[in-house]
C-alpha cells in the first residue's frame, strides 16, 4: 500500500472498531485534516477526538525534529500540540488483504510518557510494535508497544472515561 492507501485503511479500520463497540464516528472530510481524523461521541455525550495513525512497516514516527532544533525541543512541541487527543495506531506490517490489523489506543498523555523512555531509556520520536535489536549496547532487549493499549472495547471505553465531556464539542453533533 502508499502512504494515501494506508491513511485511508487505517481511518476505515478505526472507524469500524469504534461503531462496532457502540460509539457514534464522524469522520472529517478531506484528506490530510488539521488536529484529529475522527470524531468519537458516546451515548452519554462524551467526545473525543482521535488522530489516526496507520503504517505499513512496524513503527509510527510521531514528528521530526526541525533543522536547528533538538530532540527534546520536537518533543515538547507535540506534547503541547497533541496533548488533549486520543491516538489509534493501526499496523498494517505483515497483514494480508481482508485480513484484521493490529490496533492500539493512547491519549497523547500516554504516548508522551513512554516516547521518553521506548527506545531504552533514551527519548525517542517514534514508536515500533515491537522490535528487538540484534546488535549494540541494546541487543537482546525488548521494545514494544504497551499491551494494555491493544484496541478493545473496554480499551475504548476507559480512554472515553477518561477524556473530558467536551459538551461544546458534543454539542456541535445533536
Amino acid at each position: 500500500m502508499n502512504r494515501h492507501q494506508t491513511a485511508v485503511a487505517a481511518e476505515a479500520f478505526a472507524a469500524g472498531v469504534f461503531a462496532q463497540a457502540g460509539y457514534s464516528v464522524f469522520v472529517q472530510y478531506g484528506a490530510n485534516q488539521p488536529g484529529y481524523d475522527l470524531a468519537v461521541i458516546s451515548d452519554d455525550r462524551k467526545a473525543m477526538q482521535v488522530s489516526v495513525k496507520g503504517s505499513t512497516d512496524g513503527w509510527w514516527l510521531l514528528t521530526a525534529k526541525e533543522k536547528g532544533k533538538t530532540y527534546q525541543q520536537a518533543y515538547e512541541e507535540w506534547i503541547k500540540k497533541n496533548r488533549g487527543l486520543v491516538f489509534c495506531l493501526v499496523q498494517f506490517s505483515g497483514v494480508r488483504a481482508g485480513d484484521m490489523p493490529s490496533m492500539y489506543l493512547a491519549t497523547g498523555e500516554e504516548i508522551g510518557q513512554i516516547l521518553l523512555t521506548f527506545n531504552f531509556g533514551e527519548l525517542n520520536l517514534a514508536l515500533t510494535e515491537h522490535y528487538t535489536p540484534t546488535r549494540g549496547k541494546n541487543k537482546g532487549k525488548e521494545m514494544a508497544i504497551p499491551a494494555i493499549w491493544r484496541m478493545t472495547k473496554d480499551r475504548i471505553d476507559l480512554i472515553v472515561n477518561k477524556t473530558i465531556n467536551a459538551s461544546a464539542f458534543a454539542a456541535a453533533f445533536p
